[in-house]
């Protein structure tokens, strides 16, 4: 009866850990972004820290607990050090941030040790507390085991689902309750003391822990390859490593995958991302739960994961065309709901619907697959170290997922046949998992069945272009009636961007449905409201300082920007840099309108984060933001972080500029942003300037109006 308490605490404890550790995974991509300069790469690498880290605490776990006596106070130790940091967190990264770029980053000069410094030192600040995340599962996970452990399906499942569970509501409360509130400073402050909650409950927990009869996990031949299960003969533990380590790679490409294609339905708000990595983890939890209801059930855990393997590919096959339906339910819900902020609220409820159709299943089968390897070898005698040990094979695969997804898979398939790949590995694996079951013709029926739903969702999963650049999250409809022609359509690293054309004669970028700007494709046809703004943000920086000889521009945008200021003949250098290398591509569609940008020998487009080059370089910039910065964007959380001479219509920057520092050359422009709205002094002075009418624009007068783009 003590035992059963006991473990429903610590169970409790695991909620509240969980919850934790999802804030700061959260909280990291905000703070990193800043770092590194985009989200997707941020997220990227607090993705693969957080697991690279958890990897190599589960190691350590497994190799130093063994001799240990006091696991649960072991862990509750653990948990008061994560909590210690994340209180510290935030003083840190400003001191870094000040001392990154005002004194370290001028020094470097070249641009890879600039990037290998960012990178390095933006992992090594969060990587103590991943390392120490990554120990706690194993510690707790044998330190309950050891006061039951005849129950490994129900105290393996029940860890899983409850840490999981704890992370999907950490993830909803970090980003709709906790940073609306108290900001990030608030909320890692709040992680902290949640662990440090949690290590004052596990403590007293672990006393009283000691007084119950406890027993270590039966080891057998610990340091040989046990056999796994009595059904699977042939799979030794070290394929079990090796099936956790492919099962983590291929869950975290489908994370990236799903999301990647969400974005083009739901938005790319911090809002939609939340509930997709929500919907994900919650999948992961229920799948957990099964297994904490069933394990005793389970006779043979590595057939059953054989099972589970193969129902998450296929499930996996059928989000695709669940998907490519997603567009026309988005269109649905806001064809129904106000633009209020009720509207809103119900919006992100369906929105959260829509993730769970297209990500729930899959993960909910993958949810059973950890706690199944495990099982299989605390059965087979492998003993205590083998929890952190497969979790450790588990977290480096997630790592070689993530960064095989988006550096080698996206850039080269695609993301949609980067599901479908992923999808098919896991089937395969769930077959080799079955092998050693008397399957007979069962196999080839299984491969057939297999083989017909890859087909069909292949096929029905094909997601009409149109939808993709329709932007319904913000125009409400999966078809933009003036779209005549989408001549350039691409899976980026951090984006999909598409080039539409119009019925008006006019082309249009997007970046995951989100137009970056459009322009009359030929100058005879009366201009965009976009036009304006871009060639502005070109000529105002050279009427504020006649003398400029180098010029940099803050992303690519359609290119007009650039070739605006390739027109001004005393300019020796225009260097513009864009971190989506597929936006340069798609504005090559804008032909006579940009050609400048690509022909003339004084332009040079550097792909890279702009900050980090521009802060190696010491050089001034014209601003050039691709849209208006809205509030949880990148864009605005650079724009609102510290003032300086260039304004973001009333929010400032010397994050997103850096030339107003103190190694401004003589030759560079000043600061000046892209965008500006119609009140500013910006665009009267844009209208009074445009009458002169310089060499850049001798062939086209800007309109009078300056729309922001994508606003």
């Amino acid at each position: 009866m003590k035992t059963d308490w006991i473990g429903r605490a610590l169970l409790f404890v695991f909620v509240v850990s969980g919850f934790a550790g999802l804030i700061y995974q959260s909280i990291w991509s905000h703070y990193l972004g800043l770092v590194l300069g985009h989200a997707a790469y941020a997220q990227s690498l607090v993705l693969a820290i957080f697991m690279g880290g958890m990897s190599l605490g589960a190691w350590l776990a497994a190799r130093w607990s063994t001799g240990w006596r006091e696991l649960i106070r072991a862990y509750a130790a653990i948990e008061l050090l994560i909590g210690l940091i994340g209180v510290a967190f935030h003083p840190i990264f400003v001191g870094y941030v000040d001392v990154s770029q005002n004194t370290i980053l001028p020094a470097l000069g070249a641009d890879w040790v600039a990037h290998a410094y960012q990178w390095s030192t933006a992992a090594l600040l969060i990587a103590p507390q991943c390392i120490l995340l990554g120990m706690t599962f194993p510690l707790l996970s044998a330190g309950y085991l050891r006061l039951a452990p005849n129950d490994d399906g129900r105290v393996l499942g029940g860890l899983y689902f409850s840490n999981s569970i704890g992370a999907a509501a950490g993830a909803l409360a970090c980003t709709f309750v906790l940073l609306p509130l108290v900001g990030m400073p608030g909320s890692t402050l709040a992680a902290g003391l949640l662990n440090i909650f949690v290590a004052l409950v596990a403590w007293p927990l672990g006393r009283m822990a000691e007084s119950v009869e406890q027993r270590p996990v039966a080891t057998t031949h610990e340091r040989v390859s046990p056999g796994v299960s009595s059904g699977s003969p042939a799979l030794t533990a070290r394929f079990v490593f090796a099936a956790a380590a492919i099962t983590g790679a291929t869950s975290f490409i489908y994370e990236i995958g799903w999301v990647r294609l969400l974005n083009q339905a739901l938005g790319t708000t911090v809002h939609s991302f939340e509930l997709m990595l929500a919907a994900f983890i919650a999948g992961l939890a229920f799948g957990g739960n099964w297994i904490r209801r069933r394990g005793a059930e389970i006779a043979d855990p590595a057939s059953y994961a054989g099972v589970a393997q193969i129902l998450m590919g296929l499930a996996a096959l059928l989000s695709l065309p669940v998907f490519a339906h997603s567009f026309g339910m988005v269109e649905w819900l806001l064809s129904a709901l106000a633009r209020t902020g009720e509207g809103y609220t119900v919006f992100s409820a369906g929105s959260a619907v829509v993730a769970l159709l297209v990500m729930f299943p899959a993960a909910f089968f993958a949810g059973m697959t950890l706690p199944l390897f495990t099982m299989s070898l605390l059965r087979a005698g492998a003993g205590e170290s083998s929890i952190g040990r497969i979790y450790a094979f588990n977290t480096l695969g997630s790592i070689a997922g993530v960064f095989l997804t988006v550096h080698v898979l996206i850039p080269s398939i695609g993301v949609s046949l980067s599901v479908a790949l992923s999808a098919l590995i896991d089937i395969a694996l769930g077959l080799f998992l079955l092998s050693g079951s008397t399957l007979g013709w069962r196999r080839l029926a299984i491969i057939g069945v297999c083989g017909v739903i890859a087909a069909a969702s292949l096929v029905a999963g094909r997601i009409d272009p149109r939808s993709q650049v329709a932007g319904v999250f913000r125009t409400g409809v999966t078809r933009l009636q003036s779209v005549t022609g989408i001549p350039y359509l691409r899976d980026g690293k951090t984006a999909t961007v598409s080039v539409s054309t119009m019925a008006r004669g006019a082309g249009m970028i997007a970046t995951n449905g989100k137009p970056d700007a459009a322009l009359a494709l030929r100058l005879k046809d009366p201009p965009e409201q976009d036009e304006a703004t871009m060639i502005m943000a070109g000529i105002l920086p050279i009427y504020l300082r006649p003398s400029a000889k180098t010029v940099g521009v803050i992303g690519w945008g359609s290119g007009l920007t650039t070739h605006t200021l390739l027109g001004f003949p005393q300019l020796t250098a225009v260097e513009t840099v864009e971190i989506e290398r597929a936006m340069i591509d798609g504005s090559r569609h804008f032909g006579e309108r940009v050609e400048r940008a690509f022909n003339d020998p004084r332009s040079r487009a550097v792909i890279d984060d702009a900050r980090t080059y521009f802060s190696t370089k010491g050089k001034s910039t014209t601003s050039s933001f691709p849209s208006r910065p809205t509030r949880g964007s990148a864009a605005w959380r650079a724009c609102s972080r510290r003032s300086s001479t260039a304004s973001c219509a009333g929010i400032s920057t010397r994050a997103a500029c850096s030339c107003s520092g103190s190694r401004r050359t003589s030759s560079a422009t000043r600061c000046w942003p892209r965008w500006a709205p119609r009140s500013s002094s910006s665009f009267r002075t844009c209208r009074s300037t445009s009458r002169t009418r310089p060499t850049c624009c001798s062939s086209r007068r800007p309109t009078n109006s300056a729309t922001p783009t994508g606003a």
